[in-house]
């Protein structure tokens, strides 16, 4: 979503991170997991923050603000009922 947000075609940004155009297609398609090294390629090359992927993915819940995580102001991870 965010590639296509930004303007992106999976070329140009394959170019901008220096991840294949293939692999970036591919997990697009959810046909591959990614890789740490690859996400914070992609993240880097779509300017998007590792905080703007986990909130995407869910991983922060509602009531938590972008300032109280990055700041690291008490932020204590969700436990989703564990």
């Amino acid at each position: 979503m965010k590639r296509i947000e930004k303007g992106l075609s999976l070329q140009a940004l394959s170019k901008k991170c220096g991840v294949s155009f293939s692999r970036i297609a591919s997990l697009e398609r959810g046909e591959h997991k990614i890789l740490f090294d690859n996400l914070i390629k992609i993240l880097n090359g779509l300017e998007a923050s590792m905080y703007d992927f986990l909130n995407v993915v869910g991983y922060f819940p509602p009531s938590y603000k972008r300032e109280d995580v990055v700041a690291g102001g008490g932020f204590e991870p969700p436990t989703f009922g564990l």
